[in-house]
């Protein structure tokens, strides 16, 4: 995988794969806050013990569990549209999130090098929201958001980061996306040829 895909919110992006661009009828991978919260966990946006994945009351998790997806739906509109409507949406929505947050932005020093990093006064699945916003913020503050793009093939719904010099880049992979266009592309060719 590339260095940008990695990316959280690139990552949260495509947990849905397959439908029409935008559509409804994508499969959707996280189907509950458990799911969500494994993600969160393998994409490093939070640990396990800062959301106490168990032990938490259901209402706590499923609050959770839809705020965070309403940051991700937020976050698909703008960067599918990109018009003003969808750039307020997306901002009101972290910021709301922000909002109800119980986090502390610090300062840590790791041998010559300062970063600031998020933490959390209590333990809880209401922490989960929180930490997608702020891995949100990071990424709008430091991808350059042109760059940006959603696969060209026709059943895919995923984002990718274009890291090409010149900008060129039409698939998310080159492997599965971009093979089956090229040989959509050699077969239809191929016809015309052999066609009276």
């Amino acid at each position: 995988m590339r260095k940008h895909e990695s990316l959280p919110p690139i990552s949260l992006l495509n947990t849905r794969r397959g439908g029409k661009r935008g559509a409804e009828d994508a499969t959707d991978s996280l189907r509950s806050f458990t799911d969500l919260a494994s993600w969160a966990v393998d994409a490093g946006v939070v640990t396990a013990a800062d959301i106490m994945v168990k032990a938490e009351p259901e209402k706590v998790r499923s609050a959770s569990f839809a705020s965070s997806l309403k940051l991700r739906s937020a976050l698909e509109r703008f960067l599918a549209h990109r018009d003003t409507a969808a750039r307020r949406a997306f901002v009101k929505c972290v910021n709301a999130v922000l909002e109800k947050g119980d986090g502390v932005t610090a300062l840590r020093l790791d041998g010559d090098t300062m970063e600031i990093v998020q933490g959390y006064r209590t333990r809880t699945a209401a922490n989960l929201p929180l930490a997608i916003a702020m891995s949100m913020l990071d990424f709008v503050q430091s991808v350059p958001l042109e760059r940006v793009k959603r696969c060209e093939a026709e059943n895919c719904i995923w984002f990718f980061v274009d890291t090409t010099k010149n900008g060129s880049r039409r698939w998310c992979t080159s492997e599965m996306c971009g093979a089956r266009f090229r040989a959509r592309r050699y077969y239809h060719k191929s016809r015309e040829l052999r066609s009276p």
